[in-house]
């Protein structure tokens, strides 16, 4: 098969958040847009796990809940060299059986996992099995990743900054097929209609004012402290919260709204339209969610860090290393860097310089036609010669 048209591509994820669903699409996306078949493909239903699949999303929500804990458990986690020895054979043990089926019914050309698990499982199981099917891994923490992802045998690994790059290849992976590529960032939003804040704010219905966009994920386990302590120090302000929203915190934000006298509270939810509030806000606030933060990097938004995990730390770091945000644990803090900005628009507008100095390129394009450059260059070396096997190294 010489032609891209013919390459058929799994976009491998994980459910835990939309942190490695979003890239993935993103990356399936623009494959379809040069004519490969890219199809999504959800890890644990590849191995048939779906009890595996809640019971690590239930962990993950856990973790969410509790970042200090989440840290050093996934650092030494990360760290474990008998987890990364007994983890592929507990999942053959228990899956083996199905994903033996599962290729023999579904044959792909290549498979890129945004997820460090895939990353490192798929590889041992296609050995197993004695299918030559490279596998590339995206690393969606972007400044990061976890070390038992970089399984020796994957084709490539793509990153999209320098210094997460540099952090893959110190830990031992090969530079050569290290790739720094573009963030792939979704196609929806690529293509979103460009607003000055002024006319985004009218598309919206919002209020004319300083605008503060809390992005509380996709799980909705995000803090709002930050009303509370903007309410207290009587700053004018509009809040807009965007991403899980539950049935009873809703309810309690709602209570709470009526209540403040200076800040006006906006509860979005999820909104397929991200880019509207990302145009229409002043500064976005949240976790260290990499999607979030590379969204509200694309439109030249400050974002302030309120949390971070043991995959996403550096972002943190990375914002306040380009002038770009703050990191702030404190819900006090946090309202007087807001009420800073108010108060000397000055602040801002020397940020809004800073982005020009940041060095992250955007679109999933280049991983796409990467991954079709690197198949094609596999086929044509065992085409010339035959007796080689794996990713050819």
């Amino acid at each position: 098969m010489n032609n891209e048209s013919k390459m058929r591509v799994a976009c491998v994820y994980i459910n835990a958040g939309k942190g490695h669903y979003i890239p993935a699409k993103a990356i399936g996306d623009a494959l379809h847009a040069i004519g490969v078949e890219a199809v999504m493909v959800d890890y644990f239903s590849l191995l048939g796990a779906k009890r595996f699949d809640a019971f690590n999303q239930r962990v993950w929500r856990v973790q969410l809940r509790f970042p200090l804990i989440e840290r050093i458990v996934n650092r030494g986690a990360d760290h474990s060299r008998f987890i990364s020895w007994v983890l592929p054979k507990l999942e053959w043990l228990f899956f083996g059986r199905t994903v033996t089926a599962y290729f023999e019914e579904e044959h792909w050309d290549a498979m890129i996992c945004t997820h460090f698990m895939p990353s490192m499982i798929l590889p041992t199981f296609l050995k197993r099995l004695g299918r030559d099917i490279p596998i590339f891994s995206y690393a969606s923490d972007v400044f990061f990743t976890p070390l038992q992802g970089l399984h020796p045998d994957l084709a490539a690994f793509y990153i999209s900054t320098k210094e997460g790059a540099d952090h893959v290849v110190k830990a031992g992976f090969p530079e050569e097929r290290t790739k720094l590529r573009a963030f792939p960032i979704q196609s929806s939003c690529a293509g979103a209609e460009k607003l000055t804040k002024e006319a985004a704010r009218e598309k919206l219905g919002l209020k004319e004012v300083f605008t503060v966009l809390i992005n509380l994920g996709g799980e909705g386990i995000g803090t709002i402290a930050l009303i509370n302590a903007l309410e207290r120090q009587g700053t004018e302000v509009q809040v807009v919260l965007v991403g899980g929203v539950h049935k009873r915190a809703k309810k309690r934000l709602l209570e709470q709204a009526k209540l403040c006298r200076s800040v006006t509270v906006r509860t979005a939810g999820f909104v397929d339209n991200i880019y509207d509030y990302l145009y229409a806000c002043d500064v976005v606030v949240g976790k260290a969610g990499i999607n979030a933060m590379l969204e509200a990097i694309s439109l030249r938004r400050p974002f302030l860090v309120t949390t971070v995990y043991y995959t996403v730390a550096d972002a943190a770091s990375y914002v306040v290393k380009y002038g770009i945000g703050w990191f702030e644990r404190k819900a006090v803090q946090q309202a007087e860097i807001i009420r800073a900005c108010i108060e000397d628009p000055a602040l801002l507008d020397g940020m809004d310089s800073n982005f020009d100095g940041v060095p992250i390129r955007f679109g999933a394009d280049e991983i796409a036609r990467d991954v079709v450059k690197t198949v094609q260059a596999i086929r044509s070396k065992m085409e010339e010669e035959p007796g080689l096997s794996g990713y050819l190294r």
